[in-house]
């Protein structure tokens, strides 16, 4: 499946812009999480953090309160992650 997901985020990051094909094919896999996500993009409360000297990239996100997380790879600080991916049965 993350072959799936980097094909349809480079197809999303080329277009500069989200088809109504990508929306859907990312509300099939992230119907839960998808919501909350968009409105956090569309509040413009995530910003790219790259380090230097290794150009390695995360993403900064603010809560809806005063809380920060950072984003790397596949691992999350905020209490959403930890909820739907850490503490899966």
């Amino acid at each position: 499946l993350p072959a799936i997901f980097s094909e349809l985020f480079e197809r999303i990051a080329s277009d500069k812009k989200m088809s109504e094909d990508a929306l859907k094919e990312l509300v099939f896999y992230f119907y839960k999480i998808l919501p909350g996500s968009l409105e956090i993009v569309d509040r413009m409360m995530v910003t790219k953090v790259t380090s230097s000297p290794t150009s390695r990239c995360s993403w900064m996100v603010r809560g809806k309160s005063t809380s920060q997380y950072m984003c790397m790879g596949d691992f999350c600080t905020c209490p959403a992650f930890s909820f739907s991916v850490v503490q899966k049965p």
